[in-house]
């Protein structure tokens, strides 16, 4: 049986394809169910002062088991993206005063930021995996241009990059 996982009102719900089954797990944006179809992948959302205060979190969908990932240095992370294993996360994530983009295991481990933006304005964002899992991309804003970034992987962790501008 297929299920999709979709957000409705700050909440993460999860149904079956053709819309029945509806289940609320937990409070939210952005979710994206696991290949596996066990897990959903989100950012919880809650209020801030100044900004937003969003964390990584990933739901169990059997159990209802919530893991937050706070140890990520940023309580501004948003969209997470699953690897086609299931093994890990891309995420954005604000850091000195820009977007970068993020990786984490996905039992919020081995965070590391995988493209730091390399000037103010120069931001990171949508990032998206291919099929295989061996590359990944994001866009780039630079000025009014807008640019695809993409890194190929190589051996664990290190990755070639490319950049490819659409006018």
């Amino acid at each position: 049986m297929q299920r999709i996982a979709f957000e409705r009102d700050d909440t993460i719900w999860i149904s079956n394809a053709d819309g029945t089954g509806a289940k609320k797990l937990a409070d939210g944006n952005l979710p994206d169910i696991s290949p596996d179809g066990t897990r959903i992948a989100f950012n919880t959302n809650e209020p801030g002062t100044r900004s937003p205060v969003r964390h990584i979190a990933v739901v169990e969908i059997a159990s209802g088991d919530l893991t937050v990932f706070k140890d990520i240095p940023s309580d501004n992370c948003f969209g997470p993206i699953w690897s086609p294993d299931g093994s890990a996360l891309l995420f954005n994530i604000y850091m000195e005063d820009d977007w970068q983009l993020g990786f984490v295991k996905s039992d919020g481990s081995e965070f590391r930021i995988v493209k730091k933006a390399a000037a103010k304005g120069r931001s990171y964002g949508a990032p998206c995996w291919a099929a295989n899992g061996s590359r990944f991309s994001a866009m780039i804003l630079i000025g009014s241009i807008n640019s695809i970034w993409m890194a190929t992987s190589r051996k664990a962790g290190k990755y070639t990059q490319s950049l490819r501008t659409a006018t």
